[in-house]
């Protein structure tokens, strides 16, 4: 797909990166979602939440790529240009966590500690206790300890 494409099949080209990469198909998921990143950062402007989100998706597909350095680097940028439009947004509270999970990938589990146990009570206080992202950020965390051989905190 080209710079001429509709406007109105971003939404389809982001599902089909998406399907692609589920299938292990990165050589095609990777071009695909970041052409749906390029043209929504023109249309929408870098700052908005759906870019952001789709910033920490490309993220996450760098990570399973084993593209540690380039992952981190698009998810703190999310991070700090979502950070500045509400310190609670659940969006913020999910690249926070994420950002967590590429530090335990890359071996920083008590910088992944730290960053975690802020996040806690944030995701409690915002979301509920039983909120799914405050489960998965508990289990981050827990999962943050567990290597560090802090199982029973």
């Amino acid at each position: 797909m080209g710079r001429t494409t509709l406007a109105i099949t971003r939404p389809t080209t982001a599902a089909l990166s998406s399907s692609v990469r589920w299938q292990g198909k990165y050589d095609l998921a990777v071009p695909l979602l970041r052409e749906v990143l390029d043209a929504q950062e023109r249309k929408l402007g870098p700052t908005h939440p759906l870019v952001l989100a789709n910033k920490s998706n490309l993220a996450g597909l760098y990570l399973e790529l084993g593209d540690n350095q380039r992952a981190l680097a698009l998810w703190d940028g999310a991070f700090d240009a979502f950070a500045k439009l509400e310190a609670n947004h659940p969006t913020l509270l999910q690249l926070k966590s994420n950002s967590a999970v590429m530090m335990i990938a890359a071996g920083k589990y008590r910088q992944a500690e730290l960053s975690l146990l802020d996040l806690v009570p944030m995701a409690e206080e915002r979301l509920g206790d039983d909120h799914p992202l405050t489960l998965t950020i508990k289990n981050n965390l827990a999962h943050a300890l567990h290597m560090q051989g802090n199982s029973r905190r």
